[in-house]
């Protein structure tokens, strides 16, 4: 990065401020129409306050401005090379430019809009998700706003949350592996001669900003250590891991404090232990927020203090819409309280970055190249909106679906499923459908917030473009009931009107949270109309998060339910094809459906409380909408049955530092090619069989133990590999074939030995003393969910769940056989001032995984007394995915005994 240290080294102190300083792009527009750039408002903050970024579009409000939906690439290219003019002018380096594309280049017009997050989660597909990385990042280039602030790393712990479809979903290594994905697609470097050559995908929000306690936007979060470690952390390390470029610190605070202001998390954890290296910007006047919002500041000078003096880490201040930042920043500069070292360490890691995307010209030759004159970037920006990207936002979108319900109409035994819909010619009986509904005609509710306008948008007109709508013809309830009376199937569309953050409760233009999941009662009520003229339903959700539905899915009339996380401007054609069989659907729930209202904070990982010693089946655990009979599913059905050879290993035991191969054939009888949904996506053409293997290390089934640190808990256990039974009768449960083996796992403990009674240690003279932290009593309900344990194998949920069996009662001397994670002292005290606590560890040590009982239906082994530091083998059966349908039964009445309360959910 040489390019970056000759600036730096030719940089007043005004200059590095600058820097760090990101305006809105709203301070440099000219009033009026056409919206273009004030040249007069831009040097002046060039000349005045060295200004080094800028974000957002100049359409980002809810609305259309000067009769236009927002600029497309030449627009873009345009606009931003008259403000790089500018700069070379002032003697600046070029500056960074900043943007949400979050699901494609969502606000340059004609760009191909991609599924959002969620939608991309159901597909477990990394391939895919890079992929779509790539496009929005090629784009984003292509309009010379080669920052996106994308991926959305935040773990969907609360469905109320409104930005819940920004998530990858609610389980740790999912959110991790996609994340990485995408990261390493955004990242990957363009063509010979393109200017930008490489686009910046920016983590974000660090961190937890995703645990509202109460769902709403901004709430703060209230974390176990555990949680903090096992949950909302493995995300951000994976794309540190990929090499992400830049991140975004959170808007809310972490245990009562301002995630903007801690050096804990920001310098100790972030930077210190984790190794992030790259730029850290706030988020939408977070700085200021110390004093408007947070109330941790007195004054907002004392706020850019807080932020960035010190052991802070941040680099730039999202500011946006003044110049106080800049202002404050000189002051405190002049007086000594933030000191030139200081502003040397962010201002190198802005100018880092611009040499990283290629913006950045060794001075003294301060004026770039012409950024629109070379061929390589004319190909660059004719690439926008290709066939070839149309092409991937299609299959993208076909990967969203996701089949919840599919049984024969009128529960006849003597007919197949509903769906596929098949007419005469193909040997089926449909002939008219009926398709009706909110959603059945609306691009923007297939595409959800972020598109074309920081709410979203409802006026098609404005994304057209870039998809194939459906039609929809405007009924009254009288004509909505004689046309389904008329049709062979009704194809319901019920949806969600776009939104995000905190407008997005209640949609435009109430600015208030979610305080309900219930989808809207018109909604529902219009199913229950049209099941009146005794036909078939089809329902089609298209919505950001798991909605409750209050029994309309289990109607006998609705036959079969489909699922779309807000696919985009193709979902409308991609559902179409999965109606009628074009191709199987093998979406996969990213994120656990409650039934209730009881169960909104119940992930799939929870332990489920039983009552009278069977388990609890509605509005307590994570369950998705009924299918049939009132049979929970939480796992994702697909219309072929698979078969599934027995599961082989490489070994019968897993070394602490080896590996053992897992193995297991699936095969597709049918006579149509069908993809499998795993992390990595199979296609099983029609009449094959493929075999699929992962390699498991004993770092899989680690969990974050009582004395603060990873640990791996020896042991043996049946290893299981699960795929989904497509449902065919109405009389058939919807359970999951399995292949099992045992394994043993060499940890580095055994039974309660991991971390006795961590909370408390025993000194030279045997008496017990508390480490810290709050008491055990209270259990954090971080029983952790890293898939690494579930590694998900192919369409039909195949996956090997692990259950850690206790082999002793017995306590080892954990100090010894329990190897420490140590930190150099001044790390360590940076974590030690995190204001987290520390909690009793999960039943079943903490493992994340689908547990399975030996195939006897006996117990799994010598089992610790329940009790502080011990196991409770009696939640098991519980704990188990939103890509399973196992029912265990009840356990064996002469297990273990079990505490009142194990734990308490936060």
């Amino acid at each position: 990065m040489a390019a970056a240290t000759l600036w730096l080294s030719r940089m007043s102190a005004a200059d590095k401020i600058g820097q760090m300083t990101q305006l809105d792009i709203s301070m440099v527009l000219a009033d009026g129409c056409p919206l273009r750039i004030d040249d007069a408002k831009l040097r002046r903050q060039l000349r005045v306050h060295r200004l080094g970024s800028l974000l957002n579009s100049p359409f980002s409000g809810t609305e259309p401005r000067c009769g236009s939906s927002g600029w497309n690439a030449t627009d873009w290219r345009a606009a931003v090379e008259h403000i790089q003019t500018a700069a070379a002018d002032e003697g600046l380096p070029p500056l960074v430019y900043g943007i949400d594309s979050v699901h494609g280049a969502s606000y340059c017009r004609g760009a191909t809009l991609l599924p959002q997050q969620l939608g991309l989660a159901a597909s477990f597909d990394e391939s895919l998700a890079a992929a779509s990385g790539w496009i929005t990042g090629k784009d984003s280039r292509a309009a010379a706003t080669p920052w996106m602030f994308a991926p959305i790393l935040g773990v969907a712990s609360h469905p109320l949350w409104p930005r819940v479809y920004e998530t990858f979903g609610e389980d740790p290594l999912l959110v991790a592996r996609m994340g990485a994905a995408v990261v390493e697609g955004m990242q990957r470097r363009g063509g010979e001669g393109e200017i930008p050559a490489r686009a910046a995908a920016c983590m974000k929000h660090f961190v937890a900003y995703s645990a509202p306690r109460n769902g709403h936007d901004r709430e703060g979060a209230w974390l176990s250590r555990r949680e903090l470690e096992q949950t909302y952390l493995p995300p951000f390390q994976a794309a540190v891991d990929a090499g992400v470029q830049s991140a975004m610190e959170s808007y809310q605070e972490v245990n009562g404090e301002p995630v903007v202001g801690s050096a804990a998390l920001l310098q100790g954890l972030l930077r210190e232990r984790m190794g992030f290296e790259g730029l850290l910007v706030t988020d939408w006047h977070e700085v200021g927020n110390l004093h408007d919002f947070h109330r941790a500041a007195s004054s907002p000078e004392e706020a850019v203090l807080l932020a960035i003096g010190g052991s802070s880490s941040l680099d730039m201040s999202m500011v946006p819409t003044d110049e106080s930042f800049s202002v404050l920043m000189e002051r405190l500069h002049a007086r000594g309280a933030i000191d030139e070292a200081r502003l040397d360490v962010s201002a190198l890691r802005v100018l880092r970055l611009k040499e990283w995307l290629g913006l950045l010209p060794p001075p003294p030759a301060v004026r770039p190249p012409p950024w629109s004159d070379s061929e390589a970037t004319v190909r660059l920006v004719e690439s926008v909106g290709s066939a070839s990207d149309a092409a991937l936002a299609h299959e993208a979108a076909r990967a969203t679906v996701t089949l919840l319900k599919n049984v024969p109409p009128f529960d006849d035994d003597e007919r197949p499923p509903l769906l596929p819909l098949l007419p005469a010619d193909k040997g089926g009986s449909v002939r008219r459908v009926l398709v009706t509904g909110p959603a059945a005609d609306s691009l923007g509710r297939l595409s959800g917030g972020w598109t074309a306008h920081w709410q979203g948008t409802l006026a098609d007109e404005e994304i057209r473009a870039a998809g194939t709508p459906t039609l929809l013809e405007t009924n009254s309830t009288a004509e909505l009931v004689a046309a389904a009376a008329l049709a062979d199937v009704v194809v319901a569309c019920l949806g969600e009107d776009p939104h995000t953050e905190k407008p997005g409760g209640s949609g435009r233009p109430l600015a208030r949270d979610l305080d309900d999941l219930s989808l809207d009662a018109g909604q529902l009520d219009l199913v229950r109309v049209l099941a009146s003229a005794g036909k078939p339903i089809a329902l089609v959700l298209v919505t950001g998060r798991p909605r409750l539905l209050h029994g309309v899915e289990a109607l006998p009339q609705v036959n079969a339910v489909l699922q779309s996380f807000l696919p985009g401007p193709h979902g409308g054609a991609a559902l179409a094809d999965a109606l009628v069989g074009t191709f199987e659907p093998s979406g996969r729930l990213p994120i656990s459906w409650p039934t209730a209202a009881s169960s909104l904070l119940y992930p799939h990982w929870h332990p489920t409380p039983r009552s009278g010693g069977r388990r609890a089946v509605n509005g307590v655990s994570s369950r998705g909408p009924a299918v049939g009979a009132g049979t929970p599913s939480r796992n994702s059905l697909s219309y072929t049955r698979l078969q599934y050879s027995p599961l082989l290993l490489s070994s019968g035991a897993l070394p602490r530092t080896g590996a053992v191969n897992a193995s297991v054939a699936v095969s597709n009888p049918s006579s149509l090619a069908l993809n499998h949904t795993a992390f990595r996506r199979v296609l099983l053409p029609a009449g094959s069989s493929v075999e699929v293997s992962f390699t498991l290390r004993a770092d899989d089934f680690r969990y974050w133990g009582l004395e603060e640190r990873w640990v791996v808990e020896g042991g043996n256990g049946p290893l299981a590999a699960l795929g989904a039974v497509t449902r065919r009768r109405a009389s058939e449960g919807s359970g999951l074939a399995a292949a099992r083996a045992r394994l043993y796992v060499e940890g580095d403990c055994r039974g309660t030995g991991c971390g006795t009674a961590g909370w408390l240690e025993r000194d030279a003279s045997g008496r017990w003393h508390e480490l810290g932290g709050s008491s055990p009593r209270h259990g954090d309900g971080g029983g952790g969910s890293r898939m690494g344990s579930q590694l998900l194998l192919t369409a039909a949920t195949l996956a090997l769940g692990w259950l850690l069996g206790c082999l002793s009662a017995g306590k080892c001397d954990a100090a010894k056989q329990c190897a420490r994670r140590t930190f150099v002292a001044g790390r360590r005290r940076a974590i030690s001032e995190m204001p987290l606590t520390h909690h009793q560890r999960s039943v079943v040590g903490g493992s994340e995984m689908a547990p399975l009982p030996p195939a006897d239906g006996g117990g799994v082994g010598t089992a610790a007394p329940a009790g502080r530091g011990s196991h409770d083998l009696s939640h098991a059966s519980d704990h188990t995915s939103p890509r399973d349908n196992v029912d265990f039964g009840e356990r064996d009445p002469a297990g273990p005994p079990r505490p009142d309360k194990a734990w308490t959910h936060h």
